[in-house]
């Protein structure tokens, strides 16, 4: 009910141009082309451009200059252009929501905004006349030069002005490059590269930090600059107020064209030991070691982000689309985001679609409960499994996220070419799109009956989750219940429909369930939600934990079945069965009923007694 009535307001709130978006339709399947038209849009002409990327529902693109350079008043005018050509098709603008070329962010960001490592204090004169420096710094383990960086780039240190007692005065700062560091602490700097001014000052009156920074991801050899989104209570950023201020004013002006925005790597969470960082972070930048605790970084960085885009959907109102990367560690703010970029489905380095359940479970959560009216995203792309490298979704994989997709209601942008095939002529595509609007959401089909299952409470298992956040800092959580199953060996299909008690704040939890074989989640909220979980087989006992407690969570349902599950969307002319289960699955007239009337079935089953779904592998039968 919810969804339908979310799904009316989108109809009658979002517009572009006064004509629905194509990606908003009934249609089964919904596609974007993604970044890859950049670089033809910055040399192509206008025509030919708008022609060769006019096929799908639209494109997210980067068309500002705050990761990649190049883009100018002629890619301006192309997508105002090609907007008018097709004002049904999408236009998002993929935005960098972690880190910004400064040469760009600079018109939004004073120095304080950005992230830095613990500095060191600068212990000889520093001459306002110089164009490069050498220095002696008090400490030369707080700067750190890394091998091999892209483009011979290097790189960035702020000097900050202290004031009598110690304490940093953000207000006089100065940006500079490092360029050579040795381990005496004498290093030589280059001045002034934001052309600020320069700072002056005696012998330990000035403070040095180094960029916590990225890339760079061009042909430009300046880095990325990480914006500093920690709200703690000695702390007052101001990025929160001025970058929604930036964004509306060029959505309101030269690029109102786009229908929104698409933040990359805006997560709600931020590593902060130092596991692929060379030092420590200073998150309050008050020039001391940090003394927080993991809970205490995660509430901060939450507190920022969030503030960001609360303030944004204030600025933008429901006119605009505002989307994140949206893995269960990245980003949860479903009550101001109309959704996610999910990269490599269902994880990133997941090729074999073990968290299929949780890859469902998380797009169906932000369908039903995020900003209306919602979109989501699957880029179907190759998985970055570590020590492995790249590896491209297998056929019958590759059909089953597209088919994942189709049953949650998520667009698909294809992002690889298997076997050299151009992204509009995946044969799955095809059929696909002729099999009229949808009838139905998602349906879990199961080969046997549920039952009711109790949980109790856990004494002898230890059975411990990894914490779905991006602080590495974070304990594992532990489960404190488990479900009375028996242990068999056999196929187990889990189906939770749960809410939060009392809860207190938007914020989802994230559900945890599984055991030593498989760990696998859902989001719970203030609302009931149905979640399901698959086991091949179950070798130790199935546990549950939620953040914050069991005693946190109301259960409308706990079950299961000794069986597997199959997907299923109904549409108009055809049934989209999808199996990601190791065995082909066999359904009969009764397991497929749920679906539609008896007549209809009839027609489904064209005097079969079983339909037949292959293993790992998508279905689609028509009536």
């Amino acid at each position: 009910m919810r969804y339908a009535l979310f799904f009316l307001f989108a109809c009658i709130a979002f517009y572009t141009q006064g004509q629905e978006l194509d990606v908003f339709s009934d249609k089964p399947l919904k596609q974007l082309y993604f970044r890859y038209a950049e670089g033809s849009l910055k040399k192509v002409e206008s025509e030919k451009w708008i022609k060769r990327w006019g096929r799908f529902d639209g494109l997210v693109l980067k068309a500002f200059n705050e990761e990649v350079t190049g883009f100018d008043t002629n890619s301006t005018n192309t997508l105002k252009l090609f907007k008018k050509t097709y004002p049904h098709k999408l236009l998002l603008l993929h935005f960098n929501g972690r880190a910004s070329l400064p040469e760009f962010s600079k018109q939004y960001a004073t120095s304080k905004d950005y992230l830095y490592f613990l500095g060191t204090t600068v212990q000889t004169l520093l001459r306002k006349n110089e164009d490069k420096s050498t220095l002696k710094v008090k400490d030369a383990s707080a700067l750190s030069i890394r091998k091999n960086l892209r483009n011979n780039s290097h790189e960035d240190v702020v000097l900050v002005a202290m004031n009598s007692d110690g304490t940093l005065n953000w207000d006089k700062t100065e940006h500079a490059k490092l360029i050579d560091l040795n381990k005496s602490g004498v290093i030589t700097i280059k001045r002034d590269i934001l052309n600020t001014g320069k700072l002056a000052g005696d012998a330990d009156q000035i403070y040095i930090a180094q960029h916590v920074a990225k890339g760079p991801f061009s042909n430009n050899s300046q880095r990325l600059w990480e914006y500093n989104w920690f709200d703690f209570d000695n702390t007052q950023p101001s990025l929160a107020q001025t970058l929604p201020h930036f964004l509306n004013a060029k959505l309101s002006s030269n690029v109102s064209f786009f229908d929104g925005i698409q933040f990359d790597v805006l997560t709600e969470g931020h590593r902060t030991d130092n596991i692929g960082y060379p030092m420590k972070i200073d998150a309050d930048a008050n020039g001391k070691p940090d003394t927080f605790t993991p809970g205490q970084y995660d509430k901060a960085h939450q507190s920022g982000v969030y503030s960001f885009l609360s303030e944004l959907r204030a600025k933008l109102g429901n006119k605009r689309l505002i989307l994140a990367d949206g893995s269960y560690a990245n980003q949860r703010a479903t009550w101001l985001l109309n959704g996610i970029e999910s990269e490599s489905w269902p994880d990133g380095g997941d090729p074999e679609l073990t968290q299929w359940s949780s890859g469902l479970n998380r797009h169906n959560f932000w369908r039903e409960f995020s900003e209306a009216p919602p979109l989501n995203y699957i880029k179907v792309a190759a998985y970055h499994v570590p020590k492995k490298g790249n590896i491209e979704p297998t056929d019958n994989n590759r059909r089953l996220v597209v088919a994942a997709g189709v049953l949650t209601d998520s667009a698909i942008v294809p992002a690889f070419r298997p076997r050299g095939l151009p992204f509009h002529k995946w044969p799955e595509f095809r059929k696909l799109k002729n099999i009229g609007d949808s009838k139905s959401d998602m349906i879990t089909l199961l080969t046997q009956e549920l039952m009711p299952v109790k949980l109790v409470k856990n004494v002898e298992v230890q059975q411990k989750f990894k914490a779905q956040t991006l602080n590495n800092l974070a304990s594992p959580i532990k489960a404190s219940h488990c479900l009375a199953l028996p242990v068999n060996n056999e196929p187990t299909v889990v189906k939770i429909e749960a809410k939060l008690v009392n809860s207190e704040q938007k914020r989802p939890r994230v559900l945890y369930v599984g055991n030593q074989s498989s760990q696998q989640h859902s989001f719970v909220g203030d609302e009931l939600f149905t979640s399901w979980f698959s086991f091949d087989e179950v070798t130790s006992p199935i546990c549950l934990a939620v953040e914050g407690g069991v005693d946190k969570l109301e259960l409308a349902e706990i079950s299961y079945t000794k069986g597997r599950k199959v997907e299923a969307r109904v549409f108009e002319k055809a049934v989209l069965l999808a199996n990601n289960n190791s065995n082909e699955v066999a359904l009969s007239k009764k397991d497929l009923s749920v679906l539609a009337t008896e007549s209809q079935i009839e027609t489904l089953m064209k005097g079969r007694d079983k339909i037949t779904i292959p293993a790992k592998d998508m279905r689609l039968v028509r009536f």
